[in-house]
């Protein structure tokens, strides 16, 4: 059997695919188990009451609606003069007053400590 490290490294892995698991207890032993049973051990298994791949709508986050006046724009809507929002960061006040330089095309949502 080839070692681990020899083995070609996976670009994609589908449900039906093997893995090799080395179990790591006081016999150690590598067997095979089907991608689709790593499933369960990720650590989020569902968003908002939304379960396997989720797209998450303003609605879903509590207070969101109401901050955004209910007005939702995407980067395919002609909002003249819009920044477009390149990346999101959640953080606290203080961590926010410490940016010297606050950049326009990210969002702060500011988190309580």
């Amino acid at each position: 059997m080839p070692k681990i490290s020899s083995l070609p490294t996976a670009l994609v892995v589908n449900p039906s695919d093997y893995i090799v698991v080395v179990d790591n207890s006081s016999v150690p032993e590598t067997k095979k188990a089907l991608a689709s049973l790593t499933g369960a051990l990720a650590p989020v298994q569902s968003v908002a009451g939304k379960d396997g791949d989720v797209t998450l709508e303003p609605a879903d986050i509590d207070g969101l609606p109401d901050l955004l006046g209910n007005t939702v724009y995407s980067v395919t809507d002609e909002a003249v003069g819009a920044t477009q929002i390149l990346n999101i960061v959640a953080l606290t006040q203080e961590e926010y007053d410490a940016i010297l330089e606050p950049q326009a095309t990210t969002l702060y949502v500011i988190r309580n400590a």
